[in-house]
């Protein structure tokens, strides 16, 4: 089955405190030309979108919010690294942080994923599952687990604007701060386990 990643987010727990012009001008230094400062509606807050990347870059008093959105994304980890040790030295944060990391991959499917989770996903036999829940379009599967740093939510459902494709989200939220070298290389291993097992598990769960 092939998949492709369509977001990632890292989402840190920062001190970031009051944004000053002086603060917002050092953050536009290390992004670069391609990200323009957008208003926000929210007190004390500010992002920075770049449109030809696809990324942004949100920021609050106690948050630090970098996403990128695309087809086909890879985890350029150097990358990733780069652009979060520049925004902590030019907002003078320290290295620890909590973080949630948030994943979205789409994956094609052979046939309608609707039908497939009925089929697939149903606790109780398809025809029961029609029986009971009149005009019944599609089964989704919330898996609640836990790691030696992340409690993780992954959600696998059909992706009902293009029934050709099944969709997949994780949450994995970090229960201790860590360091940015820790984040990179944890949304890393995130981003290889939403490209490989995350896809084995549907693909299993679909023939078995």
């Amino acid at each position: 089955m092939n998949s492709e990643t369509k977001q990632i987010q890292l989402i840190l727990n920062a001190p970031v405190g009051p944004l000053t012009d002086a603060r917002k001008h050092a953050v536009a230094e290390i992004l670069g030309p391609t990200f323009q400062q957008q208003q926000t509606p929210l007190a004390n807050a500010v992002v920075f979108v770049s449109q030809s990347m696809r990324q942004n870059v949100f920021l609050a008093d106690a948050q630090l919010n970098l996403t990128h959105d695309g087809d086909h994304l890879h985890f350029e980890a150097p990358e990733w690294s780069n652009t979060l040790t520049g925004l902590r030295d030019a907002l003078l944060l320290d290295d620890k942080f909590n973080v949630m990391i948030q994943m979205i991959t789409h994956v094609e499917s052979n046939a309608s994923s609707t039908e497939q989770t009925v089929r697939c996903f149903g606790p109780l036999p398809e025809e029961e599952m029609r029986n009971r829940f009149a005009g019944l379009r599609g089964i989704g599967l919330r898996i609640n687990y836990e790691l030696a740093l992340f409690t993780c939510d992954l959600r696998v459902e059909p992706f009902f604007q293009d029934p050709g494709r099944f969709f997949l989200q994780l949450n994995a939220a970090g229960r201790n701060p860590v360091n940015l070298e820790r984040i990179v290389e944890d949304a890393n291993g995130f981003h290889e386990f939403m490209t490989n097992e995350a896809v084995q598990f549907l693909e299993k769960t679909l023939t078995d």
